[in-house]
């Protein structure tokens, strides 16, 4: 019909916000770039993540747990020991401690090897009618924060109800320090393989941040004309030689 609006633009085509350069061949290999996990947490690295920076903590009351690993609840033997109950859990707490550290190990090695979390080409929504904004080129998404807990091996003690077999867990926390102390990064990424116009970028990302809270915004561009404008505004600009790569 003659007239007729195109219903399906998104607001970014609207309001001429769109990357025109999206469809380049050189556009495709910087996000390519980003899409390799390694050159991800570089990326986060430069940011202030620390590889190295992963810790753990035990947390909370001793719990205890039947052969089973049901919780039980009015739990007085511990309060009614004999000198051989209190050896059983010395020993049991010394082996919850090794699950914990074992705990630790496995959690540490999944973040080395199945996080991060990149997309590409994620939609940006309004909250409340969840119209699409734009799309960002990249996102990158890592926990900082994961619980779990450490428990020990099954032991076994007798009473005047016969034998009883318990475990002792903690709740376990494992933590990254490196970053403010959150739970999370989460990294939007705009890239660019040229910046045209700085005024025209901001426009972009900041239209974006009005959409969504909790996000570090930044461009990913071998031109750093603007880099210290942008910079100026809390984007931080990251060129592929930061990477170490051409």
């Amino acid at each position: 019909m003659t007239g007729e609006k195109n219903r399906y633009k998104t607001h970014e085509q609207m309001c001429k916000l769109e990357d025109t350069e999206l469809s380049t061949p050189k556009h495709d290999e910087l996000v390519l770039q980003l899409l390799n996990p390694k050159n991800a947490v570089k990326f986060l690295t430069l940011l202030g993540y620390d590889e190295n920076a992963w810790k753990y903590q035990l947390d909370g009351d001793i719990r205890h747990l039947d052969e089973n690993w049901d919780p039980i609840s009015n739990y007085h033997d511990r309060n009614h020991t004999s000198d051989d109950l209190d050896f059983l859990y010395m020993e049991a707490e010394e082996t919850m401690e090794h699950d914990a550290e074992d705990m630790f190990k496995k959690v540490r090695s999944t973040t080395l090897h199945d996080f991060p979390s990149i997309k590409s080409e994620v939609p940006i929504q309004t909250g409340y009618n969840k119209f699409i904004v734009g799309y960002v080129d990249v996102s990158i998404w890592m926990t900082l924060n994961c619980l779990s807990a450490a428990k020990s091996n099954l032991f076994e003690y007798s009473n005047t109800n016969g034998t009883i077999y318990r475990r002792i867990a903690r709740d376990l926390r494992v933590y990254n320090e490196s970053y403010l102390n959150q739970d999370q990064i989460l990294v939007y990424i705009e890239v660019k393989p040229t910046i045209r116009s700085f005024g025209e970028t901001l426009r972009q990302i900041n239209t974006y941040r009005a959409c969504t809270e909790g996000a570090i915004y930044c461009i990913y561009s071998p031109d750093t004309h603007f880099k210290n404008a942008f910079e100026s505004q809390g984007i931080k600009l990251i060129t592929p030689s930061d990477l170490g790569l051409k």
